[in-house]
């Protein structure tokens, strides 16, 4: 008997040695599918500025030539009957004219009066002169946008 407590003496030292049993671990929880994904807001785009402000049809009024020139270009016609100059911006649905006149102190040519008329043959489709002028500013920013 003392043979076989012997020849188990070694099995008993050997099981001693081994690791204790681990501790069963549950697996993960699986990822859920791409559709439940929450995902992240985007982000909000940055609004356009504001447009700017037209001035009226009445800031041509007293303006040099100079002046009508860098706000609304080159007219597309020009007409001189002394003491008045006539200068004629035409848009796409309207034609904005401009009359200008000496001071009479003597200097450039001034804004004195404007009108505006349609395009067409239609008279019931003439667009105000602040209407036309806008659209004539609008056309020209949109050409040096490019």
């Amino acid at each position: 008997m003392r043979r076989g407590v012997l020849a188990l003496l070694p099995l008993v030292a050997l099981a001693a040695c081994v690791a204790p049993a681990r501790k069963q671990v549950s697996p993960a929880p699986a990822a859920p599918p791409p559709a439940q994904v929450a995902r992240a807001a985007p982000r909000p785009e940055t609004p356009p500025p504001a447009p700017m402000p037209l001035p009226p049809a009445d800031s041509l009024l007293g303006r040099d030539g100079d002046a009508v020139a860098r706000l609304l270009g080159d007219p597309s016609f020009r007409r001189e009957d002394r003491p008045a100059e006539v200068w004629q911006f035409r848009g796409e649905a309207c034609v904005l004219d401009l009359f200008l006149y000496p001071p009479a102190g003597g200097g450039p040519h001034r804004v004195a009066h404007y009108e505006a008329r349609g395009r067409g043959t239609d008279p019931a489709a003439r667009p105000s002169a602040e209407d036309c002028f806008h659209a004539l500013l609008r056309a020209r920013a949109a050409r040096a946008k490019g």
